[in-house]
C-alpha cells in the first residue's frame, strides 16, 4: 500500500534557531512506516533506559498505588471503557479490554500498561499532588509499552502497537488555527529526534502515542484549549498533571472519554519496607526506631513527611545504610523533615557511596554553590528547564562582549601585521587592519547579539547540514566557477593556471553547499555567498533519513563544538582562499597568501567563534567561575550532576530532579 502524502516537511537549519516548514509530496509505503516506527522505538528505548537509570527507576522503586480519581476530572468512566459502545481504539495486541470493574479495583505502577493498552478511548490521565511520582509513573508506563512492543509474541502485530514518546507541552498554541496538534507534535518531535522523516504519517496513523508531561505548567487560559484540541488527536494520549490544575481545567473543559488515575500517598508499610531493604541486616537501632515510628505513629512528623516517593527516596539516599538518621527525630512537622532532606541532597550525592561511572570528584561545596546559582537563575526567570545555549543571555553579557571583542581584535591585528606588513609596510598594514576590523565589527555584532537573547534551538548532524544534494550542488558551483574563470581569463588575454582558478571556484562551491544545506549563516554576507537561496529552491532539498536518536543536552553541545565550530573555520578558509586567489593574480602568490590569511582569519573568527553558541556558553562559564565560583567547565559539571541524579534530561534541556529541589536551592543564601 502506498500513501501519497501531501504535507509539510520540517527542515532544520544549521544554526538551529527555528524549523522551517515546506510542503512536499512524498510516496510512503506501509513498510516505510513500519520501519520508521521500529527505528523510533529503538531510539526512544535507548534514551529512556539511560534516563531511567539516572533517575533510579531501574532499581527497586518506592511502591506507589493508584485509583480512579474521585474528583470530577473527566466524563464517566463508562464513556472511556465503551463496554456498551464502539471503542475508538481497539485494545493493543496481547492486551485485553479494560472494564469499569478493573479500574475500580485500582493497582500499582505495573498495572498501568494494562489500563493504557486496553482503554477503548485511548485517553489516559495520570494525576496527583506535587512529588507524587507522576513523571516517574509515566516513564515506567512508557518503558512497559516499549517492552510489550518488543515482545516476540506480538511481533506479527507490531504495526498496531504505537511507539510511546514522552514530551512536554511547551511551544504549543492550541488556539492557533493554522497549526493543529499534529503540526505541533511533528515540530516538537523533529527537535527531539535526529533525522526522522515520517513523523507526520506515524502520528496520523496512530503509530505514535504521545505522553504529555507538565500539563499543570501550561497557562491556565491555555489548558482548556489544549484539552479540546486533544480530543480530535488521531493517536493515543497520556496526560500527566497535578490534581488541582486538572480539576480547575475540568471546570471549563471536561476531558471527554478520558480516565484519570490518581496516585495515592505512599503507604506507611510500603515506605518502611522500602527503607529496610536499603539497610544492613540487622538494621541499626536508630533505623529500627525510625521504622517503628513510620508504622506505629502515622500522625508523626516523619511518617507524614514520607507520604511521597521523592521524600522516601531522599531519606534512603541521604542516610542509608548507616547514616545518623536520628537527626530527623527532633524535627517538628513534615515540612521541616522534607526541607532537611532537600538541604542534604546535594552533599549526599557527592559524598555518600561509590562515585557513579564517568563522574568527576567535585567538592560538595562547589556543587552546591553552582546548583544554588542555577536554581536561583531559573526561578528568577520563571523557568524549570535549563537550556545551556540560553546561558549567554544571563546578566554580565556586556562585559563579556567587550572582553571577547578586545581579544578578537588583538588576535586579528597581530595576524594582519605579521602577514601584510612585509608586503605593504607597517603603516598600510595598520590601515588595512583597522578597515577590516571596522567592517567586521558590524557583522560580528549581529552574530553575537543573536546569542545574547533567549532562542529556541534545534540540532542536526553532518548529513543534515550538508545533505547529498547540497554537496552535489556545491560541486557543480565549484566546477562551473572554475571553468568559467579559466575561460574568461584566457579570452581577456590574462591566462592563469588551472590550480589558481580552482582557488576561486572551490570557495564558491563550498559556499553553495552551505547555502543549500543548513548552515547558510556561516557564509552569509561574504563574497562567496552574497545572497541566499530562494524558499522554493531550498524546499527542493529533502530531509535526510539519517540515524534516529533522541537528542540530549550533550548531543546539542557536540553539534556546536564538533560540527558548527569547524564548519565556521572552514567558511573562513573559503573566504580567505578566494581573496588570496584574486590577489595572487595581480600581485603574486606571496601577497595572495598573506591577504588570504588575513581575510580568512577574520571571517573564521566571526563565523567559527563569535557566532557559535557553545563558544559563547564556554566564555560565560569562565565569567561565572570568576564571579560565582562555579566550575570552569560548566557543561561537564551539568553532565556530572545528571549522572548523579540531581538533574534530569528533558530532551535537549536539563531540569532539576524535582521542582521542590530547585525551589529549596533557590531560597538558600
Amino acid at each position: 500500500m502506498i500513501n501519497d502524502f501531501f504535507g509539510p516537511a520540517v527542515v532544520l537549519n544549521g544554526r538551529g534557531s527555528r524549523a522551517e516548514i515546506h510542503h512536499t509530496t512524498v510516496a510512503i509505503t506501509e513498510n516505510d512506516l513500519d520501519r520508521a516506527a521500529n527505528e523510533l522505538a529503538d531510539a526512544v528505548g535507548r534514551h529512556w533506559y539511560a534516563e531511567a537509570d539516572s533517575r533510579g527507576l531501574l532499581k527497586r522503586q518506592v511502591p506507589v498505588h493508584w485509583r480512579v480519581s474521585r474528583r470530577r476530572l473527566t466524563t464517566r468512566v463508562a464513556a472511556a471503557t465503551a463496554e456498551r459502545g464502539t471503542p475508538r481504539f481497539p485494545p493493543l495486541p496481547g492486551v485485553v479490554p479494560v472494564t469499569e470493574e478493573d479500574l475500580d479495583a485500582g493497582g500499582d505502577l505495573t498495572d498501568l500498561h494494562r489500563v493504557y493498552g486496553g482503554l477503548a478511548s485511548g485517553r489516559l490521565m495520570i494525576v496527583g499532588p506535587a512529588a507524587a511520582g507522576k513523571t516517574s509513573a509515566a516513564v515506567v508506563l512508557l518503558r512497559a509499552a516499549l517492552h510489550h512492543r518488543a515482545d516476540p509474541a506480538v511481533a506479527p502485530y507490531t504495526s498496531g502497537i504505537p511507539v510511546p514518546v514522552l514530551v512536554t507541552l511547551d511551544g504549543w498554541a492550541p488556539d492557533d488555527q493554522r497549526r493543529d496538534v499534529v503540526d505541533w507534535a511533528v515540530e516538537r518531535l523533529s527537535r527531539l529526534h535526529k533525522g526522522h522523516r515520517h513523523l507526520r504519517q506515524l502520528l496520523a496513523t496512530g503509530r505514535i502515542a504521545l505522553f504529555l508531561d507538565g500539563f499543570d505548567e501550561v497557562h491556565e487560559e491555555v489548558r482548556p484549549l489544549a484539552v479540546a484540541a486533544l480530543e480530535s488527536a488521531p493517536f493515543r494520549v497520556v496526560l500527566v498533571s497535578r490534581t488541582e490544575e486538572a480539576a480547575d481545567t475540568a471546570e471549563r473543559e471536561l476531558p471527554a472519554g478520558a480516565v484519570a488515575l490518581e496516585l495515592e500517598p505512599v503507604r506507611p508499610a510500603d515506605a518502611a519496607s522500602y527503607l529496610l531493604d536499603s539497610l544492613y541486616d540487622p538494621a541499626p537501632a536508630a533505623w529500627r526506631e525510625l521504622v517503628r515510628q513510620i508504622r506505629e505513629e502515622p500522625d508523626g512528623a516523619v511518617a507524614r513527611a514520607l507520604d511521597d516517593p521523592l521524600t522516601v527516596s531522599l531519606l534512603a539516599e541521604v542516610y542509608a545504610p548507616r547514616g545518623p538518621v536520628e537527626e530527623l527525630f527532633g524535627l517538628t512537622g513534615p515540612d521541616a523533615v522534607r526541607d532537611h532532606l532537600l538541604d542534604h541532597a546535594v552533599a549526599a550525592a557527592y559524598t555518600r557511596g561509590p562515585r557513579p561511572p564517568g563522574c568527576r570528584p567535585y567538592r560538595p561545596e562547589t556543587a552546591e554553590r553552582t546548583l544554588r546559582h542555577l536554581a536561583a537563575r531559573l526561578t528568577e526567570d520563571g523557568a524549570a528547564a535549563l537550556h545551556w545555549w540560553r546561558i549567554p543571555s544571563w546578566p554580565g553579557r556586556r562585559s563579556r562582549v567587550w572582553i571577547t571583542g578586545a581579544a578578537v581584535t588583538v588576535v586579528y591585528l597581530t595576524v594582519v601585521l605579521l602577514t601584510l606588513a612585509p608586503w605593504i609596510g607597517p603603516l598600510w598594514a595598520v590601515v588595512a587592519a583597522l578597515m577590516g576590523w571596522t567592517l567586521g565589527t558590524l557583522d560580528a555584532g549581529i552574530r553575537m547579539s543573536r546569542l545574547h537573547h533567549q532562542q529556541r534551538l534545534t540540532s542536526a548532524g553532518w548529513r543534515d547540514v550538508l545533505p547529498l544534494l547540497a554537496i552535489v550542488g556545491g560541486l557543480f558551483d565549484g566546477i562551473t566557477t572554475t571553468g568559467l574563470t579559466w575561460l574568461l581569463l584566457r579570452f581577456a588575454g590574462q591566462p592563469q593556471s588551472l590550480l589558481l582558478c580552482c582557488s576561486l571556484g572551490l570557495p564558491y562551491g563550498f559556499g553553495g553547499a552551505l547555502l543549500r544545506g543548513r548552515a547558510a549563516d556561516l557564509v552569509a554576507r561574504t563574497i562567496v555567498a552574497p545572497f541566499r537561496l530562494t524558499r522554493s529552491a531550498r524546499a527542493m532539498i529533502p530531509e535526510l533519513e539519517t540515524e534516529t536518536r533522541v537528542l540530549g543536552p550533550r548531543d546539542v553541545w557536540r553539534h556546536h563544538t564538533r560540527m558548527l565550530f569547524p564548519l565556521g573555520l572552514l567558511a573562513g578558509g573559503a573566504v580567505g582562499l578566494y581573496a588570496g586567489g584574486v590577489a595572487a593574480m595581480s600581485n603574486g602568490a606571496g601577497f595572495g597568501l598573506a591577504l588570504g590569511v588575513v581575510v580568512g582569519s577574520g571571517h573564521a573568527l566571526a563565523a567559527g567563534v563569535l557566532s557559535n553558541a557553545a563558544v559563547a556558553t564556554a566564555l560565560t562559564a569562565v565569567q561565572l567561575s570568576v564571579r560565582e565560583g562555579t566550575p570552569l567547565r560548566l557543561m561537564t559539571f551539568l553532565d556530572d550532576a545528571h549522572r548523579r541524579g540531581l538533574l534530569r534530561a528533558n530532551g535537549p534541556a536539563y531540569e532539576f530532579r524535582h521542582v521542590r529541589l530547585q525551589e529549596r536551592l533557590a531560597r538558600r543564601p
